[in-house]
């Protein structure tokens, strides 16, 4: 004991019966062990973030290729997916940018403008991908010649979105499947409105959904069981992308909405 501990600089280990000094073998064999997993902490790290950017330099590439498809800029496309803007131009323009984009990102990008998820680590499940959707978007050449004399003003303006209701989230308040509705993207919703809205979440991916706005949830009155539930007003997973104005029923609203 007072030899370890007038001598400093002898390396000791403790025991139950006191110090005894450490030999240089040991303390060469306990340095190598300390350096071999240091240099496998290294290599893991290193092989993460070679696939993170290999990764981030896939969705750029992607991103892309959905703009040369769509003739669309990277804004435009994020309003019509239901995505912060930001979060797709500072990810593409930033070459300093540290992050990915989220499997629902790009599954919502991919999902509104058609174009297929060619980037690794971007598809989400089939159950997500392949779910029934509640609406859907209402080409004009699809409708027949009387249904594209009342809705080619509305396809005209920007401002407007025809969709066609699939589903019975809101079938208590009159609105029903074959259902056409007008969505004005710039009017402000007021409580009690029925408003057009952006969702995501892991298990469903993205969709669009039709809700009765009471902030701050977004509410389904309907037979579906899903729809009823309150969902939360924030910006991350709910943005309202306009309000609908106007609802067509008539005995062609099938046949549009198919």
């Amino acid at each position: 004991m007072q030899y370890a501990i007038a001598h400093c600089h002898v390396i000791c280990n403790c025991t139950s019966s006191g110090f005894y000094p450490v030999s240089q073998m040991e303390i060469s064999t306990h340095d190598a062990v300390i350096d071999k997993e240091c240099d496998m902490k290294m290599q893991k790290a290193t092989a993460k973030t070679d696939v993170k950017v290999a990764l981030r330099e896939a969705q750029r590439k992607w991103l892309d290729d959905v703009c040369a498809a769509t003739g669309l800029t990277l804004t435009e496309i994020a309003k019509e997916a239901g995505v912060n803007p930001s979060t797709l131009t500072r990810f593409r323009n930033q070459p300093d940018h540290k992050g990915t984009l989220t499997p629902l990102t790009v599954n919502s990008i991919s999902q509104t403008t058609g174009v297929p998820i060619a980037v690794p680590g971007g598809e989400l499940p089939l159950k997500a991908i392949h779910r029934a959707r509640e609406a859907e978007p209402v080409p004009l050449e699809a409708a027949s010649p009387e249904w594209q004399t009342v809705l080619k003003p509305y396809q005209d303006e920007a401002r407007f979105e025809i969709w066609a209701l699939r589903g019975r989230a809101l079938e208590f308040e009159g609105y029903r499947p074959g259902d056409v509705v007008i969505v004005d993207r710039e009017a402000r919703p007021d409580v009690g409105d029925v408003v057009c809205a952006h969702v995501s979440d892991w298990q469903r991916g993205g969709e669009t959904v039709f809700r009765l706005y009471h902030p701050p949830f977004l509410l389904g009155a309907g037979s579906d069981d899903a729809a009823r539930r309150p969902r939360f007003l924030d910006e991350q997973s709910t943005q309202i992308k306009g309000v609908v104005v106007m609802s067509l029923r008539g005995r062609s609203a099938v046949k549009v909405a198919a």
